[in-house]
């Protein structure tokens, strides 16, 4: 069943796209609305993501096993220079308090 996953880097979402993910976000501060680390997050990975297109064969299975994520996985993120699935940047907003009369 597919499912929604949270990452930080580029390790991080490997590991959950190879788990089933549909759709990463990268976190934020929870609970802040303060989309800035979310950001932060997205542009890590996204960097990271180009540097794996510039590896070769050997490069890409030493990263594989630095990333903790699975080979296949990461020579058709390197191939395709993104994710087989949906990535967005998210923070999760405060809660507004509720007003009782």
């Amino acid at each position: 069943m597919p499912f929604v996953c949270g990452c930080r880097e580029l390790g991080e979402a490997l590991r959950r796209i190879g788990e089933g993910a549909a759709l990463l976000r990268t976190k934020g501060e929870a609970g802040t609305g303060n989309i800035v680390e979310a950001v932060r997050h997205m542009r890590a990975v996204t960097t990271a993501v180009r540097r794996l297109g510039t590896l070769g064969s050997e490069e890409l299975m030493h990263e594989a096993k630095t990333l903790g994520a699975p080979y296949e996985l990461v020579r058709l993120v390197a191939s395709r220079g993104g994710f087989p699935s949906r990535t967005s940047p998210r923070a999760a907003s405060p809660r507004p308090p509720t007003r009782r009369s």
